[in-house]
């Protein structure tokens, strides 16, 4: 609710108008295109939902048919409305701020319930052949892996410059390894104090 408000571009005025840091802020254009006030509710989401079925797996519950029918209907009705197909054509110019992907606008969040809803009952069907050990680290230090997620996300915009020039496709090979190297060498110091903690 807050991103449909605009309180991140309250916020930056602010900044701008009473010159609390020590250096100018970035232009606002810079600081990414998604509304971390909208998009850190789902990385919550995703945390809370991932650690507690890692937690209490036992503890899941059973899914109507009915409500798996009606969440495929949703996302197959909003996937042909994104690339406007026969009678799911719509004016974006009026109904933009419904489907606003940045500030994660209700249409968003409704498609995102539908596809989590999805994701939940055919993930485990999927995961049960398909289980890479990598993965699995990183998901066992979710939230740590989330954390420095999110700053190497800010430190690589960064890297663009005032004209928002696309890096090089070395530059991007780099932010993408260095990124997952950092993410797991998180994950691995996370196991080895959790087995720290566990040897008597």
């Amino acid at each position: 609710m807050s991103a449909q408000l605009g309180l991140k571009r309250a916020l930056y005025d602010l900044l701008v108008f009473i010159p609390v840091l020590p250096w100018p802020p970035l232009r606002i254009e810079l600081s990414g295109a998604f509304d971390f006030f909208a998009w850190q509710f789902l990385w919550v989401l995703g945390v809370w939902l991932g650690v507690g079925r890692a937690t209490a797996p036992e503890k899941r519950e059973v899914v109507s048919p009915v409500l798996l029918s009606g969440a495929l209907v949703v996302s197959v009705a909003l996937l042909l409305m994104r690339y406007q197909v026969g009678i799911f054509s719509i004016d974006l110019d009026l109904y933009g701020a419904l489907v606003d992907k940045w500030t994660l606008a209700p249409v968003r969040l409704v498609n995102f319930l539908a596809m989590a809803l999805l994701a939940s009952w055919l993930s485990p069907k999927v995961f049960r052949w398909l289980r890479p050990r990598v993965l699995e680290a990183l998901g066992r230090a979710s939230l740590p892996v989330f954390s420095v997620h999110l700053v190497l996300c800010l430190l690589s915009l960064a890297l663009l410059n005032e004209n928002e020039d696309p890096l090089a496709d070395w530059e991007e090979v780099f932010v993408l390894v260095a990124t997952f190297t950092v993410m797991l060498l998180v994950a691995c110091r996370q196991a080895a104090a959790l087995r720290n903690s566990q040897t008597p």
